[in-house]
C-alpha cells in the first residue's frame, strides 16, 4: 500500500509539474486560445486511440523481444524491479507508473506543450522531428544514468525518437491535435512492457 501512495504522490506531482509549465507558457505566448486546446487536452476520435493502442502493443513487444531491452526492464533499478516487492498492490502501482507518471507527463510536455509550439512555428515535418528528436535525447540521459550498454543506448533513443515521432504524428494528423492519441500510444508501450516485466519478476 506504502509504495502505491509513493507512487501516485509522485505521478500526481509530476503531472501538475508539467501543467504548470504548461500554464506558464500558455500565459505568456498563448492565452488567445483556450488552455485545454492550447495543450491539447480534449477529446479525440475513437479510431485514433485505438490506433495507438494497436502501436503502443507492437513497439512494446519488438523492444521487448532484444534479450538485452528485456534484461533492462527487469534489470536493478526498473519500475517493474523495485515494485516487485509491493505485493497485491504491484500492478497498480506499475499501471499508476505506466500511465501517468510516465506516458501522460511527458506527451503534455512533449507532444502537448513543446510539439505544438514547434509544429506551429516550423511547420508539421519539421516541428514534429524536433520535439521527437528532444523526446529522444531526455531517454539518452536517462539510460546513461542507467548504466545501460552505449548499443543499447542507441537503439533505445532511435526507439524512443520513433515513438515521439509517430505519437506526433497520430495526434496531429488522426486525433485532430489532441494528445491522447499519442498518450494511447505511449500509455499502452509502457503499460505492456511494465505488466510483462513484472510478471516476469513474480
Amino acid at each position: 500500500m506504502e509504495i502505491f501512495i509513493g507512487t501516485l504522490v509522485s505521478a500526481t506531482v509530476q503531472c501538475l509539474a508539467v501543467l504548470v509549465i504548461g500554464l506558464a507558457v500558455w500565459f505568456f505566448t498563448g492565452r488567445a486560445t483556450r488552455f485545454m486546446r492550447f495543450c491539447g487536452l480534449y477529446r479525440a476520435p475513437p479510431t485514433a486511440l485505438v490506433i495507438g493502442v494497436v502501436l503502443g502493443f507492437a513497439y512494446s513487444v519488438s523492444l521487448l523481444m532484444v534479450p538485452a531491452i528485456w534484461a533492462l526492464s527487469i534489470g536493478a533499478g526498473s519500475v517493474a524491479a523495485d515494485t516487485a516487492g509491493g505485493g497485491q498492490w504491484s500492478f497498480a502501482v506499475l499501471a499508476v507508473a505506466a500511465l501517468f507518471q510516465t506516458a501522460f507527463s511527458e506527451e503534455l510536455l512533449f507532444r502537448g506543450i513543446i510539439g505544438k509550439r514547434l509544429i506551429a512555428w516550423k511547420g508539421f515535418p519539421v516541428g514534429n522531428s524536433i520535439q521527437a528528436i528532444l523526446f529522444g535525447l531526455v531517454h539518452l540521459a536517462l539510460l546513461r544514468l542507467a548504466s545501460a550498454s552505449l548499443g543499447i543506448v542507441i537503439l533505445m533513443v532511435i526507439a524512443t525518437t520513433i515513438l515521439g515521432f509517430v505519437a506526433g504524428w497520430l495526434n496531429e494528423r488522426r486525433g485532430q491535435g489532441s494528445i491522447l492519441p499519442g498518450w494511447s500510444l505511449h500509455g499502452s508501450a509502457n503499460l505492456l512492457a511494465y505488466f510483462w516485466a513484472g510478471f516476469a519478476l513474480m
